[in-house]
């Protein structure tokens, strides 16, 4: 397991709807999590595993997501508009937004950020994915 990674600090809006609203794909909202910051907020990533672990599953991937406050898609949304603030060395990571959790069809799905082809993207994967050491959890710092 490796250390907290910080991000630069933010001045964020708070948003009210998604930007990347999956309900037009006619997902379903299961849970949308805590609104984006306003004011200065200061955010880090921090590993999803713990000890030698190799991998987990999305029942505990959701509990180490509550009990770190990991935030959710509001903040992505804001990082994806403002990438300069992720910093350079979670390329190759997957960071995850688990406060927000979408309901496609039966599957439960969460919001994350991937490195690819020169910028990070919005995807969602599914809750019942491996969850290994590429993952990496984001959360507001106090």
């Amino acid at each position: 397991m490796g250390s907290p990674v910080k991000f630069k600090t933010i001045t964020a809006p708070s948003k009210e709807k998604f930007k990347y609203d999956k309900t037009k794909d006619n997902w379903s909202i299961h849970r949308e999590g805590a609104a984006a910051p306003s004011g200065q907020s200061a955010i880090e990533a921090v590993p999803i595993l713990m000890g030698d672990e190799k991998k987990i599953d999305g029942a505990v991937m959701l509990g180490r997501a509550a009990a770190s406050k990991c935030a959710g898609q509001h903040l992505a949304e804001y990082l994806l508009d403002h990438q300069g603030v992720i910093p350079n060395e979670l390329k190759g990571k997957i960071l995850v937004f688990a406060d927000t959790l979408w309901l496609d069809d039966s599957y439960l799905r969460v919001p994350f950020l991937s490195w690819d082809d020169g910028e990070w993207c919005l995807n969602f994967d599914y809750l019942d994915s491996v969850w290994d050491s590429d993952y990496m959890f984001v959360r507001l710092c106090a």
